[in-house]
């Protein structure tokens, strides 16, 4: 198997409307949805994996605490030589079910992207207990609300859009408060099944308190936690975590200072890897094993390379997480990650400096594979 060629085939995923919650007539912001509904929802595994990578990055629970490198671990879980999108027939059923969440919050935030132009770091999930898969999305007036679901289990998708929608209604009638309120229901299963994706628009909660004080800023820095933690700075990504929760509680603590962190981070971790593509460099590091040594959070048990490689009949996969540079200054001098979002013609220059395959994204996250026999 090519890792390279297997991750960059293009894969069309039909998207269904659900009868039990279909989306509203007469909304025209749905139009791109209804385009995508008409001709598939084409993805490829690598940009897949590269959202799931840095959008389920763990927020730090302390300055140790290092994040799942997940785009690592679906490399050997899912069946690469399927042609469709699914996961290996002999992986274990007691671990399918959080990373098909892992896979429904990877699409959900792809789609809501790509439909609806949302920016990448405003794709977040909404702080506050129970709240965990219900992203915001908000853009020069557009306000909308993504509630992420995942399965391994085709026939689940009906029970988890209803259950959606009781939990919505159960607290208010619909009201105008939201320009889209959608449920994204993403099934993929084993031994080659075709995927799915069931979409809905149900009633939602009232999310309005902290849909507000939640700002695009706060969104921000919440999104480049996750990514200091996807290239592998736990220490600054706690940080600047904790500097994100102040400013959501309306705590005046002025500015924060990144570059210390980056200086104990260096001197406990040592420096970032530098990989440079045409004179453009990129900062991150190179990883081999799913779960970091001494993880706290995650069991190595379940994550144990030698199990995954002998699960897959593959060699040792590694990839590069890291982000361009300019980006990385941007968070660490002065008032942290206040640059603009890459636009797709300095993607589109990036990639074919880089010469290689890889996937670039408008946070400037960079995610390259590579795979060895031994």
């Amino acid at each position: 198997m090519n890792l390279d060629h297997a991750l960059d085939k293009s894969h069309v995923i039909p998207v269904e409307t659900s009868d039990d919650a279909p989306l509203p007539d007469g909304n025209d912001v749905y139009e791109s949805l209804h385009e995508i509904q008409n001709n598939g929802f084409e993805i490829t595994i690598r940009e897949l994996l590269h959202a799931i990578g840095s959008k389920t990055a763990a927020l730090p629970s302390s300055s140790k605490d290092d994040c799942l490198r997940a785009s690592l671990l679906y490399t050997y879980i899912l069946d690469l030589d399927s042609p469709h999108l699914s996961f290996r027939a002999n992986y274990d059923s007691d671990l399918q079910t959080p990373r098909s969440q892992e896979i429904g919050i990877g699409m959900t935030c792809l789609l809501a992207s790509r439909c609806f132009n949302v920016p990448w770091d405003q794709l977040g999930s909404l702080p506050g207990p129970g709240l965990r898969f219900d992203y915001r999305g908000k853009i020069n007036g557009f306000d909308g609300i993504f509630e992420s679901k995942g399965t391994a289990h085709r026939g689940n998708q009906r029970a988890q859009i209803r259950h959606g929608i009781e939990k919505k209604e159960a607290h208010h009638g619909r009201g105008d408060r939201f320009d889209v309120e959608l449920i994204i229901s993403t099934f993929i299963g084993r031994n080659g099944q075709p995927p799915r994706i069931v979409v809905a628009d149900p009633d939602f909660d009232d999310l309005a308190k902290i849909y507000d004080r939640a700002d695009n800023r706060f969104f921000r820095l919440r999104h480049y936690t996750r990514v200091l933690q996807f290239i592998g700075m736990p220490r600054t990504a706690f940080a600047l975590y904790k500097y994100s929760q102040e400013r959501f509680k309306g705590v005046s603590g002025g500015g924060i200072d990144l570059s210390r962190a980056v200086m104990e981070e260096r001197l406990t971790d040592g420096m970032l890897t530098t990989e440079s593509f045409d004179n453009q460099q990129y900062y991150g590091r190179w990883f081999d094993n799913v779960v970091e040594q001494g993880s706290k959070r995650y069991k190595k048990s379940m994550y144990d390379d030698s199990y995954l490689r002998e699960l897959s009949g593959l060699g040792r996969h590694r990839v590069f997480q890291g982000v361009r540079e300019d980006v990385y200054r941007a968070g660490i001098e002065g008032e942290p990650f206040t640059h603009d979002l890459l636009s797709p013609d300095e993607i589109r220059v990036s990639l074919g400096r880089i010469g290689r395959p890889a996937s670039l994204f408008s946070d400037g996250t960079i995610q390259i594979f590579e795979h060895s026999s031994a």
